[in-house]
């Protein structure tokens, strides 16, 4: 009875021939050891170890230029400021790369609207620069009148036509405008031309500036009463150049009192679609450049 029950030990004793040590296991744990460790080197060494390798890539293409393919959406610059320049890593430069990009106008969503043409070379805008420093200029009178945000609105609704340049006094480009601006000014009340002309300080008067969504200094702007009559003005920066376009103004409002109704009408439905006019460019094509 006791003897079936000893098959049910689940703790059985190991046999001693099991636990008895022996020369022949001894010297096989020592190879073992020694196989483990020798192993362990090889592979950590092996890991450790930089190696170098060349490979050569022929490329079976045998045409010398590359084309490259691209789509830049610009959601608030103009379309007449954007250009594609290409320049190498040599440092020749082609500028105006024209033949294969064409730009549109694009929505405040991004969506593609007018077509603007190629990309066409810009033309240097000239500048007045032989006009006396700015205090001789104010020896008669300050002409072009500064404004403050506090009597912006009550200027331009006392005014018909009123020519603004927004500036900041830290931009190179607006302190050469001042002498010109103070002259062409002072040449509008000469000539007795219809329009005020006025400069506000964007540092001074930043929110005004955000207001009129001024993105880039100077920027002039024509004002009818309180209305902005889009395009800003981005032609030459000299007198004659700006007393012709305030001249170009008034005679076309004059021209526009005189239209037919339907004719005024379909003018006056243009100019309130580009009133909310979205200044975003998209440029797409694309350009062949050297291998």
């Amino acid at each position: 009875m006791l003897s079936k029950l000893r098959e049910y030990d689940f703790y059985r004793r190991i046999p001693k021939d099991l636990t008895e040590t022996s020369i022949h296991g001894s010297l096989l744990s020592v190879c073992a050891s020694i196989f483990m460790l020798v192993l362990f080197v090889a592979e950590l060494w092996a890991f450790l170890s930089i190696q170098y390798a060349s490979n050569v890539v022929i490329d079976p293409n045998t045409d010398s230029l590359l084309r490259i393919n691209f789509n830049i959406t610009v959601m608030d610059l103009p379309c007449e400021f954007a250009t594609i320049d290409v320049i190498d890593v040599l440092g020749t430069r082609n500028d105006n790369v024209t033949k294969n990009v064409n730009k549109w106008q694009i929505d405040s969503k991004g969506v593609r609207r007018n077509y603007e043409g190629r990309n066409r070379e810009q033309n240097d805008i000239q500048h007045d620069i032989n006009h006396p420093e700015i205090e001789a200029l104010h020896a008669n009178g300050v002409h072009a009148i500064p404004i403050e945000e506090s009597n912006f609105e009550g200027w331009l609704s006392t005014h018909h036509y009123t020519f603004s340049n927004f500036y900041a006094p830290w931009c190179i480009w607006c302190q050469r405008l001042e002498p010109v601006w103070e002259a062409f000014a002072e040449r509008v009340e000469q000539l007795q031309l219809p329009v005020s002309v006025i400069q506000v300080d964007c540092v001074a008067n930043r929110d005004l500036c955000l207001n009129q969504h001024i993105q880039a200094f100077p920027a002039l702007r024509f004002f009818k009463d309180k209305d902005a009559q889009p395009p800003d003005y981005r032609s030459d920066r000299t007198v004659d150049a700006l007393v012709e376009f305030v001249r170009q103004r008034v005679a076309l409002d004059e021209q526009l009192a005189q239209m037919e109704p339907d004719a005024k009408l379909a003018h006056d439905i243009k100019k309130e679609l580009l009133k909310d006019d979205h200044p975003g460019c998209l440029l797409s094509g694309y350009l062949l450049v050297n291998r």
